[in-house]
């Protein structure tokens, strides 16, 4: 009893209670200490599922209240990042459009299967609060209708289904294999610029990074950055500066990737910027990344560039990282994204 008063007061929008009389346990068919679920589908009451009042947990409320899909919402969003279950699949939808209904009825279906294990939730994406959400999926306008499953406890790991199906048996089948650990994370790649490498600092996407990063034979600075970032953007001239400096130096590479639309396998980036250096070695040598914690002044990036990594100043100026984490994919879909984010939560000081 001791649990369920626990679970009881920890959630707010459902009714609990307590059946003291044999007559009404035996009508409702609820065993002794048993909890079981009640819940109003198409105007009938009926009893979804019951466990051990020992074994019940807040999770598995909310599991058992849920509709098979959710919409995401400021309301929803809580619910859904605060359960067990750390696989959600994402069906981006425009309510507007007439066959709208036909595909939330297919996603539906497919989500029977996967109760219990995975989270089935659509996306309005005529809410322009949601257009960042598109953004984090690397999503485009002329790409709705479309899925996405996205494993929250293993750093986030986006999964892109093999074809535009949306069919029933479509998705069930990719969501199994991803649930079933078949399917790679999809890592985003924004198109290479026909540009990339004619400014003073490169431009560094997922397809071309491990060619130009891992050249051993060149010293090649990275910085990580986001477009929203405020750190990011005070870094930006500076690092300009930096990138014209070594303009006819053959030996060096400058070079900046935006990590919102490009994804890497060899490492996470946690915070923005962050600045890695890649230094070159012998041809029989290991290829090594440092991170770059110095000064973030032309004179002293150029003095760790020189000296291929070995002289790094201490840091005095704006030296901060704006963290991104796990937390971020909850600030997008969550509070309706105000105009400002506090930095602390998800790394975003400005929209």
């Amino acid at each position: 009893m001791v649990n369920y008063v626990k679970v009881a007061d920890a959630i707010d929008d459902v009714v609990f209670g307590v059946i003291h009389s044999a007559d009404v346990a035996a009508a409702s068919d609820i065993a002794e200490n048993t909890v079981a679920v009640f819940k109003k589908v198409e105007d009938k009451i009926i009893k979804s599922a019951s466990t051990h009042i020992a074994k019940m947990k807040s999770a598995w409320v909310y599991n058992e209240i849920a509709p098979l899909v959710q919409e995401m919402s400021e309301e929803t969003a809580p619910k859904i990042f605060g359960g067990d279950i750390q696989v959600h699949n994402l069906l981006f939808i425009s309510k507007l459009n007439v066959e709208s209904d036909g595909h939330l009825d297919a996603f539906t279906e497919a989500a029977k299967s996967f109760k219990g294990k995975v989270l089935f939730i659509y996306i309005d994406t005529d809410q322009e609060d949601n257009k960042r959400v598109m953004e984090f999926f690397g999503l485009a306008e002329s790409d709705i209708p479309s899925y996405r499953i996205i494993k929250m406890s293993e750093n986030m790991a986006k999964f892109k289904p093999d074809s535009p199906d949306l069919t029933t048996e479509a998705i069930s089948a990719f969501t199994s294999k991803v649930v079933d650990g078949k399917v790679d994370r999809h890592l985003m790649s924004a198109e290479l610029p026909e540009d990339w490498n004619k400014n003073p600092v490169t431009v560094l996407v997922g397809s071309n990074f491990q060619d130009v990063a891992y050249d051993k034979k060149k010293k090649v600075f990275v910085e990580f950055y986001a477009p929203w970032c405020g750190h990011c953007k005070s870094l930006a001239p500076i690092w300009e500066k930096l990138g014209e400096k070594y303009t006819d130096a053959d030996d060096v590479v400058v070079a900046k990737m935006d990590s919102t639309a490009n994804e890497l396998s060899l490492f996470e980036i946690s915070g923005f910027p962050t600045l890695k250096f890649f230094p070159a070695v012998g041809d029989d040598e290991e290829q090594r990344v440092i991170d770059y914690d110095g000064d973030r002044t032309v004179d002293a990036m150029a003095a760790f560039i020189d000296s291929n990594g070995e002289k790094v100043s201490e840091s005095e100026g704006d030296g901060e990282l704006e963290e991104v984490d796990e937390g971020d994919l909850e600030e997008e879909m969550d509070d309706s994204l105000p105009e400002e984010v506090d930095s602390e939560v998800g790394g975003k000081d400005e929209l």
